[in-house]
C-alpha cells in the first residue's frame, strides 16, 4: 500500500534542500605540501592557531619548482597562488587571515628565516644538519636574543602570541630535535620562550606529542642546569 502524503506538505519537501552530505562540503582553499620532518609543521602551527582549514598533501608531486616542502597552494585567488619559503608562506597566510597581524612581525619572520636559521642548524656540504650554534651564549646573535627575551619578561615578541612568535620559536624549538647533545643551559629567557610557545595545544597538534613532549623535556633540563644567562657586552657601533 503506497503512502499517500498531502499535497502542500509534498510540494514543500520538493522545495527544500537536499540535506548536506559530509562528502559535499567544500574542501579547503589551502593545501600543504610537506613532511614531519621538514619545515612544514612550523606553517601548520600557524594555521592550527589561526582555526584556518588546510588539506596536508604529501611532499610529492607539489608545484614548488626545486621540489622542496613546505610549498602552500592557495585556490581562493585566481590564479591560484604557489607559495614556497616558511617565511613567504607564513606572511601571505598572516595577510589573508590573521587580524592581528602588524609591520612588526614581519621583522621577525624575515629574520627567523635569514639570521636565526643558520645559528640554529650548522649543515655539512650535504645539507645535513650536524649541529648547532644556539648553545654559544656569547655569540652575538644569541646574546642579544637572551637579552630582548629577558626584557620581555617572559613574554611573546611583540605583546601577544602571533607569527612572529610562530617564526622563531619554531627554529628554535627544533633544535631539541636535530642537536639533542645541546646545551642552552645558560641562555634560559630564550629556553623559558621555547618551553612556553611549546606548551601551546596548536604547537603539538602541528608537530606532533613525540616532539612537543621532547621540547618540554629538554627545556626542563635547560632550565635545573642553572644557567645564569648572559649579559650582553657593550658592543661597538658598526656605522
Amino acid at each position: 500500500m503506497l503512502l499517500q502524503l498531502p499535497l502542500l506538505p509534498l510540494l514543500l519537501l520538493l522545495l527544500l534542500p537536499p540535506p548536506i552530505s559530509p562528502l559535499s562540503t567544500p574542501s579547503p582553499s589551502l593545501s600543504l605540501h610537506g613532511s614531519q620532518g621538514s619545515r612544514s609543521p612550523l606553517v601548520g602551527w600557524y594555521l592550527e592557531e589561526l582555526g584556518v582549514p588546510y588539506a596536508r598533501l604529501p611532499p610529492r608531486p607539489s608545484p614548488h619548482p626545486f621540489g622542496q616542502v613546505p610549498c602552500l597552494t592557495d585556490s581562493s585567488v585566481d590564479p591560484p597562488a604557489v607559495l614556497w619559503e616558511s617565511g613567504s608562506i607564513l606572511l601571505h597566510i598572516a595577510a589573508k587571515h590573521d587580524k592581528s597581524f602588524k609591520p612588526a612581525h614581519q621583522n621577525w619572520v624575515v629574520w627567523a628565516n635569514s639570521s636565526l636559521d643558520p645559528v640554529c642548524f650548522t649543515e655539512n656540504a650535504r645539507g645535513q644538519v650536524v649541529g648547532t650554534g644556539l648553545g654559544d651564549a656569547s655569540g652575538r646573535l644569541v646574546a642579544t636574543l637572551e637579552a630582548l627575551l629577558e626584557e620581555r619578561g617572559g613574554g611573546y615578541l611583540e605583546g601577544g602570541f602571533g607569527v612572529a612568535d610562530v617564526a622563531v620559536a619554531s627554529y628554535l624549538n627544533y633544535v631539541p630535535l636535530f642537536s639533542q647533545t645541546a646545551d642552552l643551559s645558560r641562555t634560559p629567557s630564550i629556553v623559558r620562550y621555547m618551553k612556553k610557545c611549546g606548551e601551546r595545544p596548536a604547537f603539538r597538534r602541528a608537530f606532533g606529542d613525540g616532539h612537543a613532549d621532547l621540547v618540554q623535556r629538554k627545556c626542563g633540563e635547560f632550565l635545573e642546569g642553572g644557567g645564569q644567562g648572559f649579559k650582553l657586552p657593550k658592543l661597538p657601533k658598526l656605522f
